[in-house]
């Protein structure tokens, strides 16, 4: 079966790039199951197209349109009728994404529209030009319904836009992230997160905790590792110097590889989102929860989790709301999860189970089952 992966994310920095990984992921997964993939992608500010026999080709520069423009030269490259399913990662909508599906959509083509993150209209409203892709998505999006078969989402309603809803997870390829070493010698209880520093993690809830926590003198200490780069470092970063706190927590920029593994050798605690209420979230099944889990380490989070019910007894799920983190609640839920016990075994244990939900091939049966008439 012919299968078209259309993509406008962009891969310039996909070593690095969590969702990179998550999309590679799926788009192997795929090939696994049998199907003949072409697929997508932006990278260094130009559209590519590759085929199933791994033949790729630039199809033009975007400029400053960015994912306008790739719809416009994917709308080109796309014959009608070419593919028996379509998979797409949603980019927004805008006229040339719109003449797009209708080249593409037949009675013999079936397609999933995957939404990566709804409802996603919070998190436009940063900056001018996530505005203007808003404002064409809302003209476009009420007209998708005859043409997309599904929608996948990580969601509790059962249709967006008119659209039945195929109810997705995220899911990561576990054999790409190592279990780490849990026997490097440290002092103390160490937290880390690995983001791309949005408003919506929330870490400036745990700094002021942590302010709070070492107003008097503590016998147990509590360090945060921050991994990665974005909006949020500077007020980050003059938060821990207003509140003295340069000795508990540090910056590290991104990493990856071997530096990368090195810093979570050294904690016991991997910190999730602690402000999802900020873009009206109510479901989460963030990439980041996947990789702490991947790598045996119990973690901290104010989201609702979908994963939750098959792995709670290693989330420590905290408030939504704007008050401090209460940094005691964290102690108690380090000497629950790891006193008495091998460190190791626990992170063999998390990683495992949370493998048979997260893993990519879990997350991924419920599209192929659609597209090859397995699931209605």
């Amino acid at each position: 079966m012919r299968l078209l992966f259309m993509t406008v994310w962009d891969f310039t920095n996909a070593n690095g790039d969590g969702i990179c990984k998550k999309i590679q992921a799926q788009y192997e997964e795929f090939k696994r199951q049998g199907f003949d993939v072409d697929f997508t992608y932006i990278k260094n500010g130009y559209t590519f197209f590759i085929d199933s026999q791994n033949n790729f080709c630039c199809l033009g520069k975007n400029g400053i349109l960015g994912k306008v423009m790739a719809h416009y030269f994917l709308c080109k490259r796309v014959k009608r009728d070419y593919y028996e399913a379509v998979y797409i990662r949603y980019g927004m909508g805008d006229t040339f994404f719109f003449h797009l599906l209708k080249k593409l959509k037949s009675e013999y083509t079936k397609v999933i529209l995957e939404i990566p993150t709804y409802p996603y209209d919070p998190e436009c409203e940063n900056n001018k030009l996530d505005k203007i892709n808003l404002f064409l998505d809302k003209l476009y999006r009420k007209k998708l319904y005859p043409y997309i078969n599904r929608i996948a989402a990580i969601t509790e309603e059962n249709f967006i836009f008119r659209i039945p809803v195929l109810h997705m997870s995220n899911g990561i390829n576990y054999e790409l992230i190592p279990l780490r070493n849990v026997n490097k010698s440290r002092d103390g209880i160490h937290l880390i997160a690995v983001a791309c520093m949005e408003y919506w993690h929330g870490y400036d809830r745990l700094l002021k905790g942590l302010a709070e926590y070492y107003k008097k003198e503590r016998d147990i200490f509590c360090y945060l590792h921050l991994v990665g780069e974005g909006r949020e470092v500077t007020k980050y970063k003059k938060l821990v110097q207003e509140c003295h706190l340069e000795k508990k927590v540090f910056f590290y920029g991104r990493k990856y590889g071997e530096e990368l593994n090195d810093i979570y050798d050294k904690c016991d605690i991997g910190v999730e989102c602690l402000g999802i209420h900020r873009k009206k979230l109510e479901l989460s099944s963030s990439l980041k929860s996947r990789e702490y889990m991947g790598r045996g380490m119990p973690m901290i989070t104010s989201a609702k989790l979908d994963i939750f019910p098959y792995i709670s007894d290693y989330i420590l799920k905290l408030p939504e709301g704007e008050e401090r983190i209460q940094i005691d609640s964290i102690i108690e839920f380090y000497n629950r999860i790891y006193n008495g016990k091998d460190k190791h075994e626990v992170a063999q244990k998390i990683r495992d189970i949370s493998e048979k939900y997260c893993g990519i091939s879990a997350t991924v049966k419920g599209t192929c089952d659609f597209f090859k008439g397995q699931q209605h």
